[in-house]
């Protein structure tokens, strides 16, 4: 435990020293980058469900705007790092239990980092081509998306405590089934980035539209799920209430056999 909290201590400090060196070989005015500072924790601060048991923070989506709508790897790069250790000690600061070192802060700092070295060089790649820089930027976007959600994934299904309990592979496809919430976050910065320097602030309405539409989507078809799920419970209840089944013995079967399907490596969406 104490190492934990060394180690969580000790990577604040690091980003902090890392994204002033960065931010002196920035093309944004300072004001410019304190404001997408700002904004990036403020969106680390706020999560929105990505599935029944992850969460997304919406700071993901702000890195990925500043990204779009700056292209200078020093200011990318000084936001990331600065933000990213003011949000960690705000946190701590505000959940005294998030003051250690997790997978789940492992896979948000593997995975924000494995964005910025995929996307930078296909941007610098593609940037020349007829595409434009519109377009280079959108690309390379995408394909640091998937850069992000796959180490992010990656990261928690090997040091996850999960992975030892219910194998790996269950732990990893089960992770995957959350991809729509993060393309949503993810769209909604690439579209606030391309509108911003064309609209000013009224591009957060029109990009915040557009996530708005995505994630009441995705949150209804989970309320579905949900009902299905009690549906499913209320009717396995009926022998119970019958009389013809010891009370908790449907629940108890359910949970026998989900246990050996997952230990089985048996798709989650089977096992569901």
């Amino acid at each position: 435990m104490g190492d934990q909290r060394r180690w969580f201590i000790l990577l604040p400090a690091s980003g902090l020293a890392l994204g002033v060196f960065l931010a002196f070989g920035s093309d944004a005015s300072p004001l410019v980058l304190a404001a997408w500072i700002a904004a990036t924790v403020v969106g680390q601060m706020l999560e929105v469900p990505a599935g029944p048991e992850d969460r997304v923070f919406l700071g993901i989506g702000v890195v990925v705007a500043a990204a779009v709508a700056l292209r200078d790897p020093w200011s990318i790069g000084a936001i990331m790092a600065l933000s990213a250790s003011i949000a960690s000690v705000a946190t701590a600061t505000r959940d005294s239990r998030r003051r250690y070192l997790t997978s789940f802060h492992l896979a948000e700092i593997a995975a924000v980092w494995g964005l910025a070295l995929v996307s930078y060089p296909i941007f610098r790649i593609t940037r020349s081509s007829p595409i434009g820089d519109d377009g280079a930027a959108l690309l390379a976007i995408a394909a640091g998306g998937v850069a992000w959600f796959g180490i992010r994934t990656l990261v928690r299904t090997i040091t996850g405590t999960q992975s030892q309990l219910l194998g790996i592979g269950f732990v990893w496809i089960s992770s995957l089934r959350n991809w729509p919430s993060v393309v949503a976050v993810f769209t909604f910065g690439a579209l606030f980035g391309l509108l911003a320097p064309e609209f000013g602030i009224w591009a957060l309405p029109a990009a915040a539209f557009q996530y708005a539409f995505a994630h009441l989507a995705r949150r209804r078809y989970h309320d579905a799920q949900r009902t299905y799920r009690q549906t499913i419970e209320a009717l396995g209840r009926i022998t119970e209430i019958a009389g013809l089944s010891a009370p908790g013995h449907a629940a108890a079967t359910a949970r026998l056999a989900g246990g050996m399907a997952r230990m089985r490596g048996i798709h989650p969406g089977t096992v569901d």
